[in-house]
């Protein structure tokens, strides 16, 4: 049976309708909750004294001090009105679904190897 691939994959991938499929739409959001953009970053307001690692340090105003920890991002509630609110979301997602349609299309992927890859680090694998 011949069947063209470029309409079977829009059918697949629900890009037909424009919807996306649950299956997409659960990767987004897992994509979102792990993955980071920027870690967060605040200046020092004042000269002080941290310990790090268990040793004194001089942290100077004005120093920027980023904290890159994988830990932040496994909250399943990233994207709540609370504290964490993002704003950007509902411009996000469409993009986020958009990219991830069109790699899927436009490429043929497959897992190589049988043994499983697992990071430590935040983000996809």
């Amino acid at each position: 049976m011949l069947q063209d691939q470029d309409l079977y994959r829009e059918e697949a991938l629900g890009t037909a309708n424009g919807c996306a499929r649950p299956l997409l739409e659960s990767a987004m959001y897992e994509a979102i909750r792990t993955g980071t953009v920027a870690p967060p970053a605040r200046t020092a307001a004042r000269d002080s004294e941290v310990m790090v690692d268990g040793k004194p340090s001089l942290l100077k105003k004005g120093v920027t001090i980023i904290a890159e920890s994988p830990e932040y991002h496994f909250d399943p509630e990233a994207f709540n009105v609370q504290r964490r609110s993002c704003k950007g979301i509902h411009l996000a997602k469409p993009q986020i679904k958009s990219f991830m349609t069109m790699v899927l299309k436009r490429f043929d992927l497959q897992v190589v190897g049988s043994e499983q890859v697992v990071s430590q680090r935040a983000g996809l694998v």
